[in-house]
C-alpha cells in the first residue's frame, strides 16, 4: 500500500510520511525482513531541496488570509454582539488558516525531499559515495563549514535533520553498491585540484608547520590531528571526526540519552587559503606570537562553537573582544 503512494498517490505519501515518517525510519533496525523495502521508500532533504518556494507560498497564503479576515472583521461590526461573535470567529479561522498552513508548508517541503534511488541516478560518474550530513536542523547544516567544497563543485549532499536519522541512516552501510558516507568524516577521497589562484594564495611548506604547531598547542589533546583542510572554500578551520569517530550529532543525542559515549577527538582542518589564515603566517613572521595564539584558540572554539561543543561562551566573547582590542590598536602606542 505504502508503495503504492509512494509511486501513484504522492500527496498520500507526503501525508503518511509527514505524520509517521521517523516510526517508519525506525524499522530499518527493527523490521530486517521488510529492510530493503523500508529504504526504497526513505526519503531526505538535500542541498538541492527547493524549500524556498514552499515558504514564500505559505507566507503569500498567510498575507491573503489575513487581510480577508480583517476585512470580514470590519463589515461585521455593526453591533457589539455582532462584533464579539465575528472576533470569536476571526480567532477560530485564524487557528484553522495556521493548521492549514503548517500542512500545506509540510506537504511542499515533503514534495522536495528526495529518495536515495533519485540520489543516485543524478549522482556524476565520478562520484562514488553518497554524502550526508546530520545535524538539528535544516538552516543549522545549511550553514555548515563542510558543505563548502560540496557546494563549489556542485555535489548533492543529504541534510539529515530528523533525530532519527542519527540512528538509522549510517546503518543502511550501502545502497546499489555505493557506500553512505557521513561529510564529518576526516578521512573522504575528496578531489583536491585548485586552480592557478588559489594555488598562489595558498600557504604552504615550513610556513604552515609552524602555524599548525600552533594551532596543535593551543588545542591541546582535544585534537587527534591539525591537517590542511580540502574541504574548506570560504572558512577559516572546522572540525571533522577521525575514522573510528561518532558522528557528532549522534554523540550529543546520545548523552542526552545519557548514554555514555566518551568524547571523539576531532581532526581540526584549517584552510591554507584563507586571509586569516595567511595574515597569522605573517604575523608569526613578524614575532607577534601572544595574538597569533590568542586567534588560534579563538578560530578553534568558534569551530567548536559551531559544532555545539563549546563548554564556555563567556570565555570566547571575552577572548574575543581582546581579539578586536588588538585589532583597532593604534600602532605608536
Amino acid at each position: 500500500m505504502i508503495e503504492y503512494w509512494a509511486e501513484s498517490e504522492p500527496e498520500k505519501f507526503r501525508t503518511f510520511y509527514g505524520e509517521f515518517g521517523p516510526l517508519f525510519k525506525s524499522g530499518l533496525n527493527s523490521d530486517f525482513a521488510n529492510r530493503d523495502r523500508i529504504t526504497e521508500l526513505l526519503r531526505f532533504h538535500s542541498t538541492r531541496t527547493d524549500d524556498s518556494k514552499a515558504s514564500k507560498d505559505a507566507e503569500t497564503a498567510s498575507k491573503g488570509e489575513d487581510t480577508s479576515e480583517k476585512s470580514t472583521a470590519s463589515k461585521g461590526e455593526d453591533t457589539s454582539e455582532k462584533s464579539t461573535a465575528s472576533k470569536g470567529e476571526e480567532k477560530s479561522e485564524k487557528s484553522a488558516a495556521s493548521e492549514q498552513q503548517d500542512k500545506e508548508a509540510g506537504s511542499n517541503a515533503l514534495a522536495d525531499m528526495v529518495s536515495l534511488k533519485t540520489y543516485v541516478a543524478r549522482m556524476a560518474d565520478t562520484q562514488k559515495e553518497i554524502y550526508y550530513l546530520s545535524g538539528d536542523s535544516l538552516e543549522e547544516l545549511k550553514r555548515d563549514p563542510k558543505l563548502e567544497y560540496f557546494c563549489k563543485k556542485d555535489i548533492e549532499v543529504l541534510l539529515l535533520a530528523d533525530p532519527v536519522d542519527a540512528f538509522v541512516v549510517p546503518g543502511i552501510g550501502s545502497y546499489r553498491e555505493k557506500p553512505l558516507k557521513s561529510i564529518e568524516k576526516a578521512d573522504l577521497d575528496l578531489d583536491d585540484d585548485p586552480d592557478e589562484e588559489e594555488k598562489s594564495d595558498r600557504l604552504t611548506g615550513e610556513a604552515l608547520d609552524r602555524l599548525f604547531a600552533v594551532f596543535k598547542e593551543e588545542a591541546g589533546d582535544r585534537v587527534e590531528d591539525v591537517v590542511a583542510s580540502r574541504r574548506l572554500v570560504d572558512s577559516a578551520v572546522t572540525l571533522t571526526i577521525g575514522k573510528e569517530g561518532l558522528d557528532s550529532h549522534l554523540e550529543r543525542m546520545m548523552k542526552m540519552m545519557d548514554q555514555e559515549t566518551g568524547t571523539s577527538r576531532r581532526v581540526l582542518e584549517i584552510n591554507p587559503s584563507h586571509p586569516v589564515i595567511r595574515n597569522m603566517s605573517r604575523m608569526q613572521e613578524a614575532g607577534s606570537d601572544e595574538t597569533v595564539r590568542l586567534m588560534a584558540r579563538q578560530l578553534y572554539d568558534g569551530a567548536r562553537l559551531l559544532q555545539g561543543e563549546l563548554e564556555s561562551p563567556g570565555e570566547f566573547v571575552s577572548r574575543m573582544t581582546r581579539v578586536m582590542e588588538l585589532a583597532t590598536k593604534r600602532k605608536d602606542s
